[in-house]
């Protein structure tokens, strides 16, 4: 089935500005008041010619939340979920987030001298493992120099 020429127009303009989700181009498509079977064909159709990818998708979003905007496994996990990735695609690339990106996420904002506590807070708050947490703490403020 060729896909609406309208439809596909909308999607294309929709794809412009930034890698997008199948579910989210299918949900514009449908509040854009196209039928359900205009908006399969478009998005089978952009799929097809490797225009739609969500694993693709779902690994961009998640290099564009490293480095301070880094987040845990977890909280990146359920990010791409509500963005419109499938369980699986979110489960595999929240899984390939190493605990680099703790180490990641202080580099900038935290260094000797400053609240191992406040810093450890900070990680915690943005969903990073304990041990994440811990490894990344260490590098920063050195292993053992806890604060009572």
């Amino acid at each position: 089935m060729n896909p609406d020429p309208g439809a596909l127009a909308l999607a294309v303009k929709l794809l412009g500005s930034r890698e997008r989700f199948e579910s989210e181009i299918r949900a514009k498509l449908l509040a854009g008041g196209f039928e359900a079977a205009a908006a399969d064909a478009v998005v089978a159709h952009l799929a097809g010619k490797g225009l739609l990818d969500d694993l693709r998708t779902a690994r961009a979003y998640a290099r564009r939340r490293t480095g301070r905007r880094s987040v845990g496994r977890e909280a990146l996990r359920e990010e791409l979920i509500a963005r419109g990735a499938p369980e699986a695609v979110a489960s595999e690339v929240a899984a390939g987030a190493g605990p680099e990106g703790a180490y990641e996420a202080l580099a900038g904002k935290f260094g000797p001298g400053e609240s191992r506590v406040r810093a450890a807070r900070f990680l915690a708050g943005r969903g990073f493992s304990e041990e994440e947490a811990q490894a990344a703490l260490d590098r920063v403020f050195g292993i053992g120099e806890h604060e009572e």
